[in-house]
C-alpha cells in the first residue's frame, strides 16, 4: 500500500514538474521577473533594472537590423526577457545554458518571447556564460528576432528543416556580428565541420 502511494506521489510530482517546465518555456513571465518596461510594441522583462534610454536605443538598433531581412512586416519577439544568467536563465534554457539567447517555436505562437542570458543593457552587451566572449545585446536581439521572422515567413515545420549553418548564418548576417571569429569560421570551413553538431 505504501509503495502504491509513493508511486502516485512521484508520478504527481513528475507531472507537476513537466507542466511547470512547459509553462515556463511558453510563458517565461511566470518566473516573476522583478522589472518590466514597455517600449512601443515590445515589453521587456528583466532581472537587473532596465535603463530606459539605453534599452530604447538597443531596440531601435535591433529594428533597423531586422529591416534588412526583406521579410520584416510587423514586430516579432515583442516580449524580451533579460536574465542575469542565474536560476531564471537555467530554468528557461534547459540544455542551452551556454547560449547567448534563445527562442522556441512554441514561444513564437504563445507569447512571442525571446530569452537572453547574462545581459548588460546599460552597455549594450550580453555574455554567453561559458567564456569571456560578449556580443552586443542589440545584435543578439536582432539575431533571435530573425529566427522568429524566418519561422513566421516559412512556417515552423519548414524552418526547422533548414540546416543550422544557414539558419544561424542568416541570423548572424542580419545581426551584423557573430560569436565566431573569422579564424574559427575559416577553420570550420577547412575541416568541413558544422560547429552546431
Amino acid at each position: 500500500m505504501k509503495s502504491k502511494r509513493m508511486i502516485t506521489a512521484v508520478n504527481s510530482l513528475l507531472v507537476s514538474l513537466a507542466i511547470f517546465a512547459a509553462s515556463v518555456i511558453a510563458a517565461p513571465q511566470l518566473l516573476a521577473f522583478p522589472f518590466k518596461a514597455q517600449f512601443g510594441a515590445t515589453t521587456v522583462y528583466s532581472e537587473p533594472p532596465i535603463p530606459t534610454p539605453q534599452m530604447a536605443t538597443i531596440l531601435r538598433r535591433s529594428d533597423v537590423l531586422l529591416a534588412n531581412t526583406g521579410i520584416y512586416k510587423k514586430p516579432v519577439g515583442t516580449r524580451i526577457f533579460l536574465t542575469d544568467g542565474g536560476w531564471r536563465w537555467r530554468a528557461i534554457s534547459i540544455t542551452n545554458h551556454f547560449a547567448y539567447a534563445l527562442t522556441r517555436p512554441v514561444s513564437d505562437v504563445v507569447s512571442g518571447a525571446a530569452i537572453f542570458n547574462r545581459s548588460d543593457p546599460k552597455n549594450d552587451q550580453i555574455f554567453n556564460g561559458i567564456d569571456s566572449k560578449k556580443r552586443s545585446l542589440s545584435g543578439v536581439i536582432a539575431h533571435e528576432r530573425t529566427h522568429m521572422l524566418v519561422r513566421r515567413h516559412f512556417g515552423i515545420f519548414r524552418s526547422i528543416t533548414f540546416e543550422h549553418w544557414k539558419s544561424e548564418g542568416y541570423a548572424d548576417h542580419i545581426a551584423q556580428e557573430s560569436s565566431l571569429t573569422q579564424a574559427e569560421v575559416d577553420a570550420f570551413k577547412k575541416a568541413a565541420i558544422d560547429h552546431w553538431a
